[in-house]
């Protein structure tokens, strides 16, 4: 569904997770929170997806993904919110806001003011 300024508030995919069995799906769906109680759930003031979750077709939550962002509007971290331990990312960037690390483990701080990662498991450097 694209409501306004080709703002999508909705995505919908529906995916066959066993061949076996046609009527096991998952659905994809970007307004599912947020802090905003609104038909654009999911989504923050300047259109930044921050909230994204995969249900099965018994609406049960298979995967569920938060994001943070800093001023420039680059992505700093992704939280893996159902995983139990070493599923998250965080991200730095250069002077030209371009990524230059993400680190993968368990977010410090807390939610949404998160400061990096408590010592990470997998370390990505892109060296230029």
């Amino acid at each position: 569904m694209i409501l306004g300024m080709s703002t999508v508030v909705l995505i919908t995919r529906f995916f066959d997770l066993d061949t076996s069995n046609p009527a096991l799906v998952a659905e994809q769906s970007y307004a599912t929170g947020g802090s905003r109680a609104d038909r654009y759930a999911g989504y923050d003031q300047f259109g930044r997806i921050i909230e994204t979750q995969w249900k099965n077709g018994s609406d049960t939550t298979l995967q569920n993904a938060r994001y943070g962002y800093d001023q420039s509007s680059n992505r700093n971290w992704r939280e893996n919110v159902l995983a139990t331990t070493g599923q998250d990312n965080y991200y730095t960037y250069d002077d030209l806001y371009q990524v230059t690390s993400r680190e993968q483990a368990n977010l410090a701080g807390s939610f949404p003011d998160y400061t990096g990662i408590q010592s990470p498991a997998l370390l990505w450097v892109i060296y230029q």
